[in-house]
């Protein structure tokens, strides 16, 4: 099964670059995932205003730091 990530970020900010750099680690395990990565300035989804926030095939999983165990637990259900 696929899932679709969409991680929406905003220059300058640390924890995006942190955000990013754990999910490609942990996407480079696995093939069954996509990842689109987003400015927030540029979204095209509505109500989002924390960042980085993660949304699993367009619903929101979080926000801040993800948190890999939790996500992987949720992808697999």
């Amino acid at each position: 099964m696929n899932n679709k990530l969409d991680l929406i970020i905003e220059k300058n900010c640390p924890v995006c670059r942190r955000t990013i750099k754990d999910l490609k680690a942990y996407m480079s395990e696995r093939n069954d995932i996509q990842l689109k990565v987003s400015d927030i300035d540029k979204n095209e989804f509505e109500n989002i205003s924390i960042v980085p926030a993660l949304l699993i095939d367009g619903k929101l999983f979080g926000y801040g730091d993800i948190d890999i165990k939790k996500l992987e637990k949720r992808l697999r259900d």
